[in-house]
């Protein structure tokens, strides 16, 4: 008779397959801190908070410094360089204007350019609002709704792309937050006061 094979494992040898299976799936299955999700795109966004007030977001890595100096009302130069001990990959490419609708005003349009044929250096760029539709010499299929990124990118980091978005918020701040002034205030107490006053003597009894 043949002698049969056990399939059993030897009790002495299962921490030993324990540790070899550990170890193996340590090296086959990807860390979660390892994991890395490369960025399709970046974005620039402009928001004009006031007609002296022009602020600078941008998504992409810390090297790049932005800063915006006013140049008068509704006109602002924004410059980007690198930041302290860093190197910044960020480069624009060279474009004429990009234009996006007045938001509250369809007769106006903001506007920002770049490029040589302009008069700026290589890292800046023009930031106008509220201008008239009147001096547009642009192509009227091209001008974007408040607060769209332009179809095309406008430069580059890293070999990601950027794109540029202006927002208008102006009309937001002009109109406030929608708390009453004093005056207004003092005139609805009067007011109240008044009329609580003819109500109280229209219901006082009469004497016989």
């Amino acid at each position: 008779m043949k002698n049969s094979t056990s399939t059993r494992t030897n009790p002495n040898l299962r921490p030993l397959i324990a540790l070899a299976l550990a170890i193996t799936a340590a090296f086959t299955v990807p860390s979660a801190n390892a994991i890395s999700i490369n960025p399709t795109s970046y974005t620039l966004t402009l928001t004009e908070l006031s007609a002296a007030s022009l602020t600078v977001m941008y998504t992409g890595p810390s090297s790049t410094v932005f800063s915006v100096t006013p140049n008068s009302p509704d006109d602002w130069t924004v410059s980007y360089n690198s930041a302290p001990q860093q190197y910044s990959q960020f480069s624009l490419i060279p474009f004429f204007v990009w234009d996006w609708r007045e938001p509250e005003d369809p007769n106006e349009f903001n506007e920002v350019s770049h490029g040589p044929l302009l008069g700026s250096s290589l890292n800046t760029l023009y930031v106008q609002s509220d201008e008239s539709i009147l001096e547009y010499a642009g192509d009227f299929s091209t001008m974007l709704e408040n607060n769209t990124p332009t179809p095309i990118a406008i430069g580059t980091d890293g070999g990601v792309p950027v794109f540029l978005v202006f927002n208008d918020l102006a009309q937001q701040s002009e109109n406030g937050t929608g708390v009453p002034d004093t005056g207004s205030t003092l005139l609805l107490l009067g007011l109240s006061v008044a009329g609580l006053t003819l109500l109280n003597r229209s219901c006082r009894p009469r004497l016989a």
